[in-house]
Formats: C-alpha cells, sequence, structure tokens
C-alpha cells in the first residue's frame, strides 16, 4: 500500500511539474508555443496558470518580432497568446509586428503602466480582456481590419 502511494505522489508530482511550464522555447526575453502547424508561433507565458508573471523584468519597450530562430528553426510569430503578458507591470509600449493577426484573451491584463501598443493591420481578432486593467493606456487604434473584438 505505501508503494502504490508513493507511486501515486510521483505521478501526480511528475504532472504538476509539467503544467508548471507551458511553453515550448524562450528566445531573449520573450517564452514561445509553436502552433499546430509547426512553422508558425505565439508569445506567451511562462507559467501554465497564476501567478505567472513572468515578465515582471521587462521595463519599457517590447519589440515583439515576426520571426523567431530555435534550433535552427526560423517560425512567424503570429499571435500573442492568452494571459501572455498578464501582469507586466514594467512594460510602457509594446510594438507588434505586421506577422500578428490575433492577440487573445487578457494577453496584457493588469499590465497597469502599459501606455501605448500598435495594433497592425494584420489583426483580424482581439479577444475579451485583453486590456484588462491597463489603467495607464487611454487611448490606442484599432486597425479596421479587426473583425472580431
Amino acid at each position: 500500500m505505501k508503494t502504490f502511494l508513493r507511486l501515486t505522489v510521483l505521478v501526480l508530482l511528475a504532472n504538476l511539474f509539467q503544467l508548471s511550464f507551458a511553453y515550448d522555447f524562450k528566445v531573449g526575453q520573450l517564452y514561445y508555443n509553436i502552433n499546430s502547424d509547426g512553422a508558425t508561433v505565439s508569445v506567451t507565458g511562462e507559467n501554465a496558470r497564476p501567478p505567472a508573471y513572468p515578465y515582471e523584468s521587462l521595463r519599457g519597450d517590447v519589440v515583439i518580432p515576426s520571426t523567431v530562430t530555435y534550433n535552427g528553426v526560423n517560425y512567424t510569430v503570429t499571435e500573442i497568446g492568452s494571459g501572455a503578458f498578464d501582469g507586466a507591470v514594467g512594460v510602457v509600449n509594446v510594438s507588434v509586428p505586421q506577422t500578428v493577426t490575433r492577440i487573445a484573451g487578457y494577453s496584457f491584463r493588469d499590465c497597469t503602466n502599459l501606455k501605448s501598443i500598435n495594433i497592425p493591420t494584420a489583426v483580424t481578432t482581439i479577444d475579451g480582456g485583453t486590456f484588462w486593467g491597463c489603467t495607464a493606456l487611454t487611448s490606442f487604434t484599432i486597425p479596421n481590419t479587426v473583425t472580431s473584438i
């Protein structure tokens, strides 16, 4: 019985460890998940669920690249994933590349010092809660290419 209990605990701990990291790779200061097509990636946070706040150390301007290279493979950045920058209070300005087509929900939630973000015309979807709690963000332009908010 003790062996079964120990084995069960080890399996549960292994699963928790696996869940605690929700990214495929990191380049520079940003984390990425490889999308199902194998050729594109989404910017993501470090952890699977709150309190994630992986970008606490980011300060000032954040430039999301249009492409990233990992293990010799080039990926196009097409999405800012759900909760990616959640709680990144040091972020002030964000530059989003023309390759991004979707900004997922709560991507910038509680980025209380975010003052500006450029949303390129390639973006067609901005999910709910994306800018919830962004108290310093007083205005920005949503391009007419956005068909879903």
